[in-house]
């Protein structure tokens, strides 16, 4: 997650107290001034503990007072940080806006990282044309960015929306951005472990999937974002960072378990489907052949299309699905020799072993249920 330095405040404090009308101001409500500072200081504190409901709760309150009208875009940004960590990307949007809306030219850095995190949240709502216009915005501004972000993460983001929205030629002049972006950020840091979490985060925080049922209208665009997207995580889970590596396994797999859990549900409504299809038990004496007859006749075509319908949901998910396994482990194997990887000499990623393991296991599950009778 991005953090605003809260050192911003105190430099734009000291900078305001040189100004003969703000000292004014200040002398006029030295009170207010010190609740202010004393608030904000101590919902930051709670956004950076993970208390992100009491800092959502004092960054409120802040708003609602007299707050320095400079420090709100920074005090915006902060309280859409906290909405984002809770998964109201909705709230959270709204103060992303509001933060830009906000903003002077000297918060260029603060306006720019509003414009990503404000792009990540119409990811989350479903609004992709909203998501590439924001990610542009930030493109446009890329220098005011952390290194990571603005040569490997946004450039990341902007092809994977390109992607899913049937602009492949652009995707992949992004993708390839990162790619040459990834050499040259080997060539920047001389220490191997920091150049490794640079990586390895970038890769993670651009790669991070919503959980489909709240972005997607249909499981098969979660898994033609996955297609995109899994190669990063994989490739995250090689790097052998402490940290984000396991978060990019994790979430790999977290991808997959919901896909087949989605799976599961349509294997359980086509038999179900099936069982209401059938024939329901004949009473002593025989049906009437005239009744049945019509039942049939009446019933029999809108349950059949039903059940078709399912059936074939289930089987575009399944081939989807292998397919996208079947990429990621291929990817797998020629990891190591990867140029882009090729320099980290030898590499032994227990995280990248456990997650290739388990992505096999999904694998040889997936096709034992081709025998099962449909």
């Amino acid at each position: 997650m991005l953090k605003i330095n809260i050192s911003i405040l105190f430099l734009t404090l000291s900078v305001l107290s040189c100004s003969h009308k703000e000292q004014k101001k200040i002398a006029k409500t030295p009170v207010n001034s010190l609740t202010f500072l004393k608030k904000f200081n101590k919902a930051s504190k709670h956004l950076d503990n993970f208390n992100y409901n009491k800092s959502i709760k004092l960054f409120k309150e802040i708003l609602n007072s007299h707050a320095p009208e400079k420090f709100k875009s920074l005090i915006w940004y902060n309280l859409g940080r906290g909405y984002e960590s809770v998964g109201n990307y909705k709230q959270a949007n709204k103060c992303y806006r509001s933060s830009i809306l906000k903003s002077s030219k000297a918060y260029k850095k603060l306006k720019t990282l509003s414009f990503v995190r404000l792009a990540y949240t119409y990811k989350f709502l479903n609004q992709p044309d909203k998501e590439l216009s924001t990610l542009i915005e930030a493109y446009k501004e890329k220098k005011y960015l952390p290194y990571s972000v603005s040569n490997i993460q946004l450039p990341i983001n902007l092809g994977s929306v390109y992607w899913i929205l049937n602009n492949k030629s652009l995707a992949k002049k992004f993708f390839l951005e990162a790619e040459k972006n990834i050499l040259t950020t080997k060539i920047k840091y001389r220490d191997p472990k920091k150049k490794i979490n640079i990586i390895a985060k970038a890769f993670y925080l651009s790669s991070k999937l919503p959980r489909w049922s709240k972005k997607y209208k249909s499981i098969n665009k979660y898994v033609e974002e996955l297609f995109v997207l899994q190669i990063y995580l994989l490739r995250a889970s090689a790097l052998n960072s402490d940290k984000w590596s396991k978060k990019s396994s994790k979430e790999l797999l977290k991808s997959y378990k919901l896909i087949f859990k989605e799976l599961k549900k349509l294997k359980h409504q086509q038999r179900l489907e099936k069982l209401e299809g059938q024939d329901p038990p004949q009473k002593r004496g025989g049906p009437d052949p005239q009744n049945a007859q019509k039942t049939n006749r009446d019933s029999d075509p809108q349950k059949t299309k039903k059940t078709q319908k399912t059936k074939k949901a289930y089987k575009l998910l399944r081939k989807s699905l292998l397919y996208n396994l079947s990429k990621v482990l291929s990817a797998s194997k020629d990891l190591k020799s990867s140029q882009n990887l090729k320099s980290f000499q030898n590499i032994k990623s227990k995280t990248l072993k456990n997650l290739i393991k388990k992505l096999k296991q999904y694998q040889l599950r997936l096709k034992k249920t081709k025998t099962i009778k449909n």
